[in-house]
């Protein structure tokens, strides 16, 4: 594992707990928000700090084709980039980030939930585009009431478990 690896592994663990740490009422997202932005915050320095490693590790070495110092960055992971995307969503204020699902795939982000009102859609989409390295965003989201949220929840379990019922039948 190169030290780039490890100082990304720390900040994505940092990430991760700030997320679960993340708490539903009003005073909590508020420091939950404070926790997100902090932990952008470190995961900024990680990154800075993987490179000056990265770049202090190549000073070193030389292509072999052009005798000059090698620049080619390492491509950013998936994980990274969702890890980034989630806590961007829980600190924008215009979202309720935990309510959103995100995927990537080769630096596409997969925006997938339920939100309240079609700004919060778009905001959730501006969030992710505004992350570095994210190639495109595909917005999945779905607008529904919170007033009707709790039905569609429950026809949800009802046709995953209907479906679940009928995969059991044909084995």
């Amino acid at each position: 594992m190169t030290t780039r690896d490890t100082i990304m592994l720390s900040g994505a663990l940092f990430i991760g707990a700030a997320l679960m740490a993340a708490p539903t009422n009003l005073l909590a997202e508020t420091t939950a928000q404070k926790a997100g932005e902090k932990a952008e915050k470190a995961a900024d320095r990680a990154e800075k700090a993987a490179d000056r490693a990265e770049d202090a590790t190549k000073a070193g070495r030389t292509d072999d084709q052009s005798n000059k110092p090698s620049t080619t960055k390492e491509p950013i992971n998936d994980s990274w980039l969702t890890a980034k995307t989630k806590i961007a969503l829980v600190a924008d204020a215009r979202v309720k980030g935990r309510q959103i699902n995100v995927e990537t795939k080769k630096g596409v982000v997969i925006l997938r939930g339920k939100v309240d009102t079609d700004e919060a859609k778009t905001a959730a989409e501006e969030t992710a585009k505004g992350i570095d390295s994210v190639k495109s965003v595909k917005n999945e989201l779905q607008v529904v009431a919170p007033a009707k949220r709790e039905a569609v929840d429950q026809k949800d379990d009802t046709i995953t478990n209907r479906v679940k019922r009928e995969i059991n039948k044909d084995q």
